[in-house]
């Protein structure tokens, strides 16, 4: 094991328990667990490691039998026991141990017997029934520590069959003075809609006003749900569009705290998340896509691009405008915003470009006429997936004006190209063109 390996699984316990171990454990925790974790960096063999760890297990299993075990002991041994639960060891005799360490002592105690119990077990097991009326008191307790160790426990650890008895207390805690409480019970919710669905059917209320939460934090996980529940059936929350359009101008104008900010670009990972959820709204509604045009301008417009983050939002409202109803004003302005993308050195940003040309060649080819040479040339770049999507781009933009000088190019590269698969792409889509328009007016050497 390396160096920096060995240094990096020896902060296991500082990790475990929020960086925040006494002074005096140093490191490792204990002397005892740094020696080991520089035993089984020595090994030579599986052997020899398999020799170590049972020794220890055997070490660790014996002072947890011992009587009055006391809550800081057993955190301890439940650190070291997390190790070697990761190296893929048996150590369900401490099972019962990790949910007594949920259950009582300090506040980082707790957190160290909810942490363990998130590795040992799953939604499934057994032991996760005595877990609920730890979890139910910590809900209503007064410490917003205890009070988030336990909606995390709820988010990593309960089953469909729980959330009835876990559902109220979670509720009750969306109105919760902290935001930080208010955010995880959103992210507690939104953990139950992927399981049961039907029980957040009456909670969308509730669900609205955490999404109209002052705190921004509570109102992006709030869009996660949103994001899974429009899935199905967009067009029963297109009245969440006048708040997202508030909500992307408070965003432009900098209202939100310059701590959401990166790269000098205001909040770009909520304006992602909503925009991701406008194109979904958007799609196939134009009364629903005639609401958002002004401010999906306002986002092109306004974006400091110099930067990947404001590129990243770009690309993403790029995708929006292409999604929904078409604007004939803001797909000329998108087709102009493409060419940054389609210049770029980074591959990632020229693959990108390729991606949102597709998707307003979707809407009408027209849109990539003044980039098919640009497009024509990808075609010769050394990056496999950037040849394979501009084949798929070419494939959708061909018309009866161009089609000629795209198959004719088409070939040309496919007598170049060395890759077989690349080839035999090459003369499908050849093959696709030549019979959906008339292969007599024009001719393929």
């Amino acid at each position: 094991m390396s160096d920096i390996l060995e240094r990096t699984l020896s902060t296991l316990p500082r990790l475990l328990v929020g960086g925040l171990a006494p002074a005096e454990k140093e490191r490792g925790g204990s002397r005892a667990f740094r020696q080991f974790l520089r035993s089984i960096g020595n090994v030579k063999s599986k052997h020899d490691e398999e020799s170590l760890v049972k020794k220890e297990l055997s070490l660790l299993k014996q002072k947890l039998a011992m009587p009055k075990v006391s809550s800081s002991q057993r955190q301890e041994i439940l650190m070291r026991l997390v190790y070697c639960h990761m190296l893929a060891y048996d150590v369900s005799f401490a099972y019962i141990h990790a949910v007594k360490q949920a259950q009582q002592g300090t506040v980082l105690e707790k957190k160290v017997g909810y942490l363990t119990c998130a590795l040992f077990f799953d939604a499934s097991h057994e032991f996760v029934v005595l877990l609920i009326n730890t979890i139910q008191k910590d809900l209503q307790s007064s410490n917003v520590l205890e009070v988030c160790m336990a909606l995390t426990a709820t988010t990593q650890l309960v089953s469909t069959e729980m959330i009835p008895a876990l559902l109220p207390s979670v509720q009750d805690r969306l109105s919760h003075p902290k935001e930080i409480v208010r955010r995880k019970a959103v992210m507690c919710l939104h953990r139950f809609q992927q399981m049961a669905p039907e029980v957040i059917d009456p909670l969308l209320p509730v669900i609205h006003k955490a999404l109209c939460d002052k705190h921004p934090s509570v109102m992006w996980a709030a869009l996660y749900i949103y994001q899974d529940l429009s899935k199905g059936n967009p067009s029963g929350f297109t009245s969440l569009i006048p708040g997202l359009i508030s909500v992307l101008t408070q965003i432009l104008n900098r209202k939100l705290s310059a701590d959401y900010e990166f790269h000098t670009v205001p909040a770009p990972w909520l304006t992602v998340q909503i925009l991701k959820l406008m194109a979904k709204l958007g799609a196939n509604n134009p009364s629903a896509s005639e609401k958002m045009y002004p401010i999906l301008k306002e986002v092109l417009q306004r974006t400091e691009p110099s930067h990947k983050i404001g590129l990243a939002v770009i690309y993403e409202c790029l995708e929006t405008i292409a999604a929904i109803s078409p604007h004939n004003g803001l797909l000329e302005l998108a087709t102009k915003c493409v060419s940054r993308f389609l210049s770029a050195t980074n591959l990632n940003l020229k693959y990108l470009g390729v991606k949102i040309l597709t998707s307003l060649v979707a809407v009408n080819p027209h849109y990539a006429v003044e980039h098919q040479s640009t497009v024509l040339d990808c075609l010769e770049h050394p990056d496999a997936s950037i040849r394979s999507k501009t084949l798929e781009l070419l494939h959708r933009m061909a018309q009866p004006g161009n089609v000629a000088v795209i198959c004719q190019k088409l070939m040309d590269h496919f007598q170049q190209a060395g890759d077989v698969h690349f080839k035999t792409h090459l003369l499908h889509r050849v093959n696709d063109l030549t019979q959906r328009h008339e292969t007599h007016s024009f001719n393929i050497v």
